[in-house]
């Protein structure tokens, strides 16, 4: 991370999963320092972070079908790196390269240095008004992304602060079959509602649930709770989750 800060900047925020090399202190204390915004996805919710999930499909599929070697691989990295990067993006209609540094490679086009020179202004001019484009279009392409989810997804249950529900279980304890035990856990409680159908929940009477944290506190996709019924409706408690923070 010191050398990606380095050569592109500080980011203002960085959009984790719940790893923990992630959550750990360590790391907390690293990005306060550097003054970046941690946002962590909740559990079990790749989508959430879905632009970074589709590049390390590509990513995976090319070095699958490109390294001599399976303990090579690192070799092609820089190789594949480039090539996503000088290729033309459909949303975009441009390169990943020329949108951050306002020209194309060598190898995609052939610079002639007078040129170079005589047109930097209009580079600069150019650039501008690139990033403009870009972004309209990105945001067309958004809206018909949403259009077409919208049309398959159903409405969200909404829940609020105080409810109880159950969440559905992410790790289980090593050697023991997933089928054998229930799906949910809980009941749980829900303590704050967040944006885009998120919450944050906790154990019903705020005791020691974890190793490393003093209470079970947990970012929650809503497709991942349902309500808790009670007199039948109660699962097992979350202490088969001990090992998360």
């Amino acid at each position: 991370l010191i050398e990606t800060f380095c050569h592109y900047g500080l980011p203002a925020r960085l959009v984790c999963d719940q790893g923990s090399s992630f959550t750990s202190k360590r790391f907390k204390d690293f990005c306060k320092e550097k003054n970046v915004k941690l946002t962590f996805n909740a559990v079990a919710t790749p989508r959430a972070n879905g632009q970074n999930e589709r590049f390390n499909r590509t990513i995976l599929s090319a070095l699958l079908t490109s390294i001599p070697e399976e303990n090579r691989w690192d070799e092609e990295v820089s190789r594949l790196q480039f090539a996503i990067n000088t290729a033309v993006s459909k949303s975009t209609g441009k390169t990943p390269f020329e949108l951050l540094y306002g020209y194309q490679p060598r190898g995609v086009v052939k610079p002639i240095l007078a040129q170079e020179i005589e047109g930097i202004p209009k580079m600069v001019e150019d650039r501008t008004n690139l990033r403009k484009e870009v972004a309209q279009r990105i945001a067309r392409d958004q809206e018909k992304q949403k259009e077409r989810y919208d049309k398959k997804r159903k409405k969200p249950r909404v829940y609020k602060q105080g409810d109880v529900v159950l969440i559905e279980k992410v790790e289980i304890a090593p050697n023991t079959s997933r089928k054998l035990l229930p799906k949910y856990s809980g009941p749980m409680v829900i303590h704050e509602v967040l944006p885009n159908d998120r919450y944050v929940v906790t154990d019903m009477n705020g005791t020691y649930r974890t190793r490393r944290a003093s209470r079970y506190k947990r970012t929650v996709a809503v497709d991942k709770m349902k309500p808790w019924i009670p007199n039948g409706g109660v699962s097992d408690s979350t202490d088969s989750e001990s090992g998360e923070d």
